[in-house]
């Protein structure tokens, strides 16, 4: 009896141990890839989304980035400060060209920012959100995996979109296409596991942790593709699930 005690407590201490290892890579990983993007003088798209990791996660990568984002007068502010008041004529102008069919032109951002500001939209038009959701679903790419931020901020706003069953479906099916298909494109391959992970709670696989840990370049950051130097934007969702990730170590 003693012999399996012995083998249990063994095999318990070896369980644990390995998962103090993981998170102590992870979190090793982690700080260099935040060294490595407070050392760059990041585009406002990617100082929201460090910021929106911030809040979500209580950490503090960057410095200053709500002073930073007012000061280049960033329209999409409000989708980290809920606080955010909006020039209104700015934000009517920005939306003064929308026309049925708007599919036809929607950039992703223009989408996006719809939704942030849908609480002003849709006092003056009505715009039918399935329609859109559909017609980016089809595009694949970065157009799916955009779309449960799309929501996100139309939630901000106090906008229900109303998207339907289907639709929620199918940009979960196109998702995890991306993580199933992708993995040479490593940027996009990394956006897909983030939004997975945080919006739909998919941890992603050991293997999947394994080969984003053993992509980290030298110095700290991560590449969109093998063989390219490090990218502030791979680099930012690398962080991300990895922050995620070691939360549930």
């Amino acid at each position: 009896m003693s012999k399996i005690l012995n083998i249990i407590f063994l095999s318990l201490f070896l369980f644990f141990f390995s998962c103090g290892s993981d998170k102590r890579d992870e979190l090793s990983a982690i700080n260099n890839g935040v060294q490595f993007l407070e050392q760059k003088e990041l585009p406002s798209s990617i100082l929201l989304m460090v910021e929106y990791i911030n809040k979500s996660y209580n950490t503090s990568i960057g410095n200053n980035n709500i002073e930073e984002l007012n000061s280049n007068n960033e329209p999409f502010l409000r989708f980290v400060d809920h606080n955010f008041a909006p020039d209104h004529d700015k934000v009517h102008e920005q939306n003064a060209s929308f026309s049925t069919p708007y599919k036809h032109i929607f950039g992703i951002g223009k989408l996006m920012y719809s939704a942030l500001y849908c609480d002003y939209i849709l006092t003056e038009k009505s715009i039918d959100w399935n329609d859109i959701f559909s017609y980016y679903i089809e595009q694949k790419g970065y157009f799916v995996t955009h779309l449960p931020l799309v929501v996100e901020m139309a939630n901000i706003s106090g906008c229900d979109l109303n998207i339907s069953g289907k639709n929620k479906i199918d940009i979960k099916k196109g998702i995890q296409y991306i993580i199933d298909n992708e993995t040479e494109n490593l940027d996009l391959f990394y956006e897909a596991i983030a939004i997975n992970y945080h919006f739909y709670d998919q941890q992603p696989s050991k293997s999947q942790i394994d080969l984003i840990l053993s992509s980290q370049n030298q110095d700290g950051g991560w590449s969109a593709k093998q063989n390219q130097p490090s990218n502030a934007h791979a680099t930012m969702l690398a962080v991300w699930i990895l922050i995620m990730n070691s939360n549930k170590l």
